[in-house]
C-alpha cells in the first residue's frame, strides 16, 4: 500500500474534482441545511443543471432524496454519478453502498473490493479527507456486516481506528459503526462484543465513570445570589435620563428611546449599562420587597442592557453579563424567567468567537445553577446552526465539557446531573451525531433520573428534532425581539 494523510480540511485534500470556493460555501450551507431537515433537492437539482461536471452535486442531491427516503430517486443519481465519475470516492461508496442495501453482494464487490484499502482503489489520492475516509470504510464494514462476516468487519473497524487521529472523527465513526452492529445484531458473536465493551471502557476511562456513578441531585448545590452586596441605594448613571426607560418599560419599550441611547458615546454607555447589570443584582432584595407595592414595574432593565450591549458589541462586557448568570436561580428567574430559557442565548450569540475563553470558563465554573449555564451553551450551538463553518469547533467544545466534568467526578461541586442531562441536549439540538456515543455513554453509565427513560428515547426524540428542524433559530435584533416577546409573554 502507497502512502496517504488524512486531512480536516476539503480544501487540503488533493481530490481532482475540486470546486471553486463559492461554490464549496454553497455545497457546505446546501449540506447543513439538509442535516437540519430541510429539503433541498429543487436547489441542488438547479446547481446540477449549471455544473454538471462536479460529482460532489451529484453526491449530496443523492443526500437529500435519502434524507427524504425517496430511494428510487437516490439510486438513480447514485448510478448517474458512478456512470460519470468513476473515480470520484463517493460515487462508488454510494453506488456500492446501494447495492448492499438491495443485497446484491456480488455486484457490490465489482464496484470496489472490501479487502482492498482505500489508497489500493484509488491509488492517486495522497491526502484523503476524513470525511471520505469514514465513508468508505464504513461501506467495507457494512458490506461485512451485510455478509455476516465478523472477523473482517472488525478488522475493517480497528484498522480504522489506528489511521483516524481527531478525536471527534474517530468518535463519529464509532457511532456509526455502533449502528451497524445495532442493525445487523452483531453482538451476538463474541468478538465483536468484546470490541464494543472495549470501546465503552474506553469511553468510560474518557468520561472518568466508574461502577458507582449514578448522579444525585441531592449532592449539589447551586449558589444563590451575593447577599453581601445587597443595598437600596440608586447608581449614579452618566446618562441618567437616557438611562431611566430601561427601568421604566417592559417588552414595549419605545424606539426612539433606544435610538437616543444608541447614539451616546460607547464608552460612557457601555459603563452605565454594566452599572444597570450590577444594580440589578446589588438592589435585588429591594426590588423583591417593591414588587406587592408598584406591580406594575417590568424589571426588565437587566434585559434591556443586556440587548444594548449585544446591539454594540461590547465585548468587555461580557464579564458583567456572566456575573448575573452566576447570581443562581432565584435572581434569575426573578429578572429573566423563561427568557432564560427561550432567548437569553441570543446576548452571548455575537460573543462566541471573540470570548470563548470566559464563556468556556463559566461553563465550567462549580457551583452554578444548570439552567444559567443555558443560554451560553445554546449560544455556541446556534453559532454551529447558523454558521457551518463554527461547526467543528462546537462540536469539539461540547465534547471537552463531557470530559471535563466527568474527569472531576469527585467534586461534588462541579458534577450536576441538571448540567449533563441539557449538555446532552445540546448534542440534540445541534444535530451533532458525532457526539452521540458521548450521550448514550452517559445515559448508560449515569443519568437515571433524567427527561428521558434511557438513551434509547432520547436517541428517538433525537432522530425526531433532526426530521421537523426545530432547533435552527431566527437571530433578532433588540427591537424585533422585544416585538416578539410582547406579543407572546406581554409586559
Amino acid at each position: 500500500m502507497g502512502y496517504f494523510e488524512l486531512v480536516n480540511e476539503v480544501s487540503e485534500s488533493d481530490n481532482e474534482f475540486r470546486v471553486p470556493p463559492s461554490l464549496a460555501k454553497e455545497i457546505e450551507e446546501i449540506n447543513t441545511a439538509i442535516i437540519e431537515g430541510q429539503p433541498m433537492v429543487h436547489q441542488l437539482k438547479m446547481l446540477k443543471k449549471q455544473y454538471p461536471q462536479y460529482p460532489q452535486i451529484f453526491d449530496m442531491l443523492s443526500f437529500a432524496y435519502m434524507e427524504k427516503e425517496d430511494y428510487e430517486r437516490a439510486y438513480q443519481v447514485n448510478q448517474e454519478a458512478y456512470q460519470l465519475f468513476p473515480d470520484y470516492i463517493f460515487s462508488r461508496v454510494n453506488m456500492m453502498q446501494e447495492l448492499i442495501n438491495k443485497d446484491d453482494l456480488e455486484n457490490a464487490v465489482a464496484i470496489f473490493n472490501p479487502a482492498s484499502a482505500i489508497d489500493q482503489v484509488f491509488p492517486k489520492r495522497k491526502r484523503i479527507h476524513n470525511g471520505e475516509y469514514i465513508g468508505f470504510q464504513k461501506t467495507r464494514a457494512l458490506y461485512y456486516a451485510k455478509a455476516d462476516l465478523p472477523e473482517e468487519f472488525l478488522d475493517v473497524v480497528q484498522s480504522s481506528e489506528e489511521r483516524i487521529e481527531d478525536e471527534i472523527v474517530l468518535l463519529q465513526f464509532r457511532s456509526e459503526i455502533m449502528e451497524i452492529i445495532d442493525l445487523f445484531n452483531l453482538e451476538e458473536y463474541d468478538i465483536v462484543s468484546d470490541y464494543t465493551q472495549a470501546v465503552n471502557d474506553q469511553l468510560n476511562q474518557l468520561l472518568g465513570i466508574t461502577g458507582d456513578n449514578d448522579l444525585d441531585e441531592d449532592e449539589f448545590r447551586s449558589n444563590e445570589y451575593d447577599e453581601f452586596v445587597q443595598t437600596d441605594l440608586a447608581p449614579v448613571f452618566n446618562h441618567p435620563e437616557e438611562i431611566e426607560p430601561l427601568y421604566e418599560y417592559g417588552f414595549d419599550i419605545p424606539q426612539a428611546a433606544i435610538e437616543k441611547l444608541l447614539s451616546l458615546p460607547q464608552e460612557t454607555l457601555v459603563a452605565d449599562l454594566c452599572e444597570v447589570i450590577n444594580d440589578a443584582v446589588r438592589r435585588y432584595e429591594f426590588y423583591c420587597m417593591d414588587t406587592d407595592e408598584d406591580e406594575d414595574t417590568p424589571f426588565l432593565f437587566p434585559w434591556h442592557a443586556m440587548n444594548i450591549l449585544r446591539t454594540v458589541k461590547e465585548e468587555k462586557a461580557v464579564a458583567n453579563l456572566l456575573y448575573f448568570l452566576e447570581q443562581g436561580m432565584e435572581l434569575n428567574e426573578f429578572y429573566l424567567g423563561d427568557l432564560n430559557t427561550e432567548v437569553l442565548w441570543q446576548i452571548f450569540y455575537p460573543f462566541c468567537a471573540s470570548n470563548k475563553a470566559a464563556m468556556v470558563s463559566f461553563l465550567k465554573q462549580p457551583n452554578v445553577y444548570a439552567f444559567s449555564k443555558l443560554p451560553v451553551m445554546q449560544a455556541f450551538t446556534q453559532n454551529a446552526l447558523h454558521q457551518p463553518a463554527y461547526r467543528q469547533e462546537a462540536s469539539a467544545l461540547l465534547s471537552e465539557l463531557f470530559s471535563f466534568f466527568l474527569e472531576n467526578k469527585e467534586d461534588q461541586n462541579l458534577l450536576d446531573p441538571q448540567f449533563m442531562s441539557l449538555l446532552c441536549e445540546e448534542v440534540m439540538d445541534g444535530g451533532f451525531a458525532e457526539l452521540k456515543l458521548l450521550v448514550k455513554n452517559v445515559y448508560d453509565n449515569m443519568l437515571d433520573d433524567s427527561w428521558y427513560e434511557d438513551y434509547k428515547e432520547w436517541e428517538q426524540e433525537y432522530n425526531l428534532n433532526q426530521a421537523q428542524n426545530l432547533e435552527k433559530l431566527p437571530v433578532l435584533n433588540w427591537l424585533d425581539l422585544n416585538v416578539q416577546l410582547q406579543n407572546k409573554i406581554g409586559g
